[in-house]
């Protein structure tokens, strides 16, 4: 059986944005004005469509009860306590700002840093939330109620549906994959589509080979995070290979920076007639969205905590 907590989450990373190394050669000249505002307003449609931390959180909670409170229902039945884990607040310390379309898509428009993309930050913030070994309730029963807790998970499972895809409300991903198309018409443009041409080359000579797009970049770090014993969690300190991993973060954010400063600028230079089309295009989708969000975090409050 799945062991979930939350049910299947999704959780986006974000970078503060930064500023430039020495990369490519801008064809047009921009205006950091335009492309401030621009990014300020991508910003905001896509939290109108994938919600704010408040509404994230309320889908989590879904999730989480979908999950947990039939198993409990079955638990309490056959006379054992709450055995339900706490629910992981996913976005804890997150602000709204934090919430960008950072890594969607190819990630062209992920908020440009010189520091990092908070991959290391944001690992560490959600293996805070998770409780260590041996101190979930389920880990408090004798031997023989755990066995009979692991029967009744097997069996008081609910169905997939219960759990998954309820984080967000009807049409809030497909929406969100709209807008995501948008930006791939922008960059498929000229000018930024021969800038984008060049990023895997540009990253290659910084130390990154076979990275096509910052994306492709995010994978790779990611597939590399230390485990959690190596974190500095619970007391201990940072160890070698957390620094590590820190560090070439640090060297990856910068080398993205250079590579992909001008694809930015000049994608969010030329993105706003796209993004009025886009909200005069889907006012009612937009609008229709943000009602079943209201729905959603209006159900979850109904839910104990």
């Amino acid at each position: 059986m799945s062991r979930f907590v939350n049910g299947v989450t999704v959780v986006v990373l974000v970078a503060a944005a930064g500023l430039t190394g020495c990369g490519q050669s801008g064809t047009k000249s921009v205006n950091a004005a335009t492309v401030s505002r621009n990014a300020s307003r991508l910003g905001d449609l896509h939290r109108r469509i994938l919600g704010t931390v408040a509404e994230r959180t309320a889908g989590e909670r879904l999730a989480y009860h979908g999950l947990q409170d039939p198993i409990q229902a079955c638990a309490t039945a056959a006379g054992l306590p709450d055995l339900r884990p706490p629910f992981i607040d996913i976005y804890a310390g997150r602000t709204d700002a934090d919430l960008t379309v950072a890594f969607s898509g190819d990630g062209w428009l992920t908020p440009v840093s010189t520091d990092s993309f908070g991959l290391a930050a944001d690992q560490l913030r959600l293996s805070a939330t998770q409780p260590a070994a041996g101190q979930a309730p389920a880990d408090r029963l004798s031997p023989a109620d755990r066995e009979r807790y692991e029967k009744i998970q097997d069996s008081c499972e609910p169905p997939a549906s219960a759990y998954t895809g309820v984080q967000f409300p009807p049409g809030a991903i497909e929406l969100s994959q709209d807008l995501d198309e948008t930006i791939a018409v922008v960059v498929g443009r000229a000018p930024v589509v021969e800038l984008t041409a060049g990023y895997q080359g540009c990253m290659k000579e910084a130390g990154f080979a076979g990275v096509a797009s910052p994306t492709a970049l995010s994978r790779v770090l990611t597939r590399d995070f230390p485990a959690r014993d190596a974190m500095p969690l619970d007391g201990r300190p940072a160890s070698p290979e957390w620094e590590a991993f820190m560090a070439r973060e640090r060297k990856a954010a910068k080398a993205d920076a250079g590579c992909r400063r001008d694809i930015y600028d000049q994608a969010l230079t030329a993105i706003g007639p796209d993004l009025d089309r886009f909200e005069s295009e889907r006012a009612a989708d937009l609008a229709e969205v943000r009602r079943r969000w209201a729905d959603l975090v209006a159900t979850a409050g109904k839910l104990s905590p």
